[in-house]
């Protein structure tokens, strides 16, 4: 039986390759892995020097773009076979994956493949044009730091971040309209560590609410600025509302932490008793106490002294 191309030795291949371009491996990848059955495994054998994935579909085609290189496809099924022969490989990491504009039917059989195979992308940053089952996606990725979506249909904060069980990465949502009741409970979420909202809102609507809640105003000069305590802890929300409402936890335990490390334990003690004794006559330093817990502080000083008080006359 004569030979096929199924039979070209790897070396010959590679050097039949070597004289397209400098670059072959990334520029022929996906011709060259639809040739033949060895071809393929040869080519999904290269690890792939891809930093951004982008997939979209318009009038019953699906664009993928590979890094700036678009590719058009006809049939799912091919989509996600080229697509999974890229995202299979765990020591690579992607600079952005987004998901924009897209069929149904095709994400489907996308996230179907990727739960069969239990994979894990790797990605730094994720887009998606939440319009149906995007958000699921989330599930598949490894602790990417940025998460930006298009939550026109407002899916709730909570439904999102609880596909992170470990960090939280910081998160922008866009809104076609976001009235300032639904800006306001997105702020009462306390497992937030950066949140961005941008769209149309209402500004003084939603300045109203926080302050209502328990926000505190930072200076008179800066009247976007509010501090929103965290119930239960020494954290906080720094919140910035003007053209847009940025959240960002912030914690006074970082000073706790640089005296510990810089000072002695006794003039440590002596620097945080004065603290608390003596600059809360100050009206910024009260506004400080309030959003920062060192109220909270104060109160454990006050009943330990008390209760030191009550141990000395007994």
């Amino acid at each position: 039986m004569p030979p096929t191309i199924n039979d070209m030795p790897v070396n010959i291949l590679e050097k039949i390759c070597s004289k397209l371009s400098d670059d072959y491996r990334e520029k022929y990848r996906f011709i060259l892995r639809n040739v033949c059955q060895s071809f393929r495994r040869h080519v999904d054998s290269w690890t792939p020097k891809i930093e951004e994935i982008s997939i979209f579909s318009n009038f019953g085609r699906i664009t993928v773009e590979f890094a700036s290189t678009e590719y058009l496809y006809d049939h799912e099924n091919l989509t996600v076979d080229d697509l999974i022969s890229v995202l299979k490989f765990p020591n690579v990491k992607f600079e952005k994956l987004e998901i924009g504009e897209k069929s149904e039917e095709f994400l489907e059989n996308f996230l179907l493949k990727i739960e069969s195979l239990n994979l894990k992308i790797h990605v730094e940053t994720v887009e998606l044009n939440n319009s149906g089952r995007e958000i699921d996606i989330l599930k598949f990725c490894e602790n990417p730091e940025i998460l930006k979506i298009d939550n026109s249909k407002k899916i709730p904060i909570e439904e999102i971040i609880k596909n992170f069980s470990r960090k939280i990465p910081k998160i922008t949502l866009k809104y076609d309209k976001l009235n300032a009741t639904e800006a306001t409970e997105i702020v009462r979420n306390h497992n937030l560590e950066y949140c961005r909202l941008s769209g149309p809102f209402g500004n003084e609507t939603f300045r109203r609410n926080i302050l209502k809640s328990g926000a505190k105003k930072t200076d008179t000069d800066t009247y976007w600025i509010f501090h929103f305590p965290i119930p239960d802890s020494m954290d906080f929300f720094e919140i910035q509302c003007e053209y847009h409402i940025t959240i960002q936890k912030k914690t006074i335990q970082r000073f706790y932490r640089f005296l510990k490390t810089t000072l002695s334990l006794q003039f440590c003690s002596l620097l945080l008793l004065m603290l608390l004794f003596f600059a809360p006559k100050l009206p910024k330093f009260q506004i400080f106490c309030s959003f920062s817990g060192l109220e909270a502080q104060k109160m454990f000083v006050s009943s330990n002294t008390v209760q030191g008080t009550q141990n000395t006359k007994a």
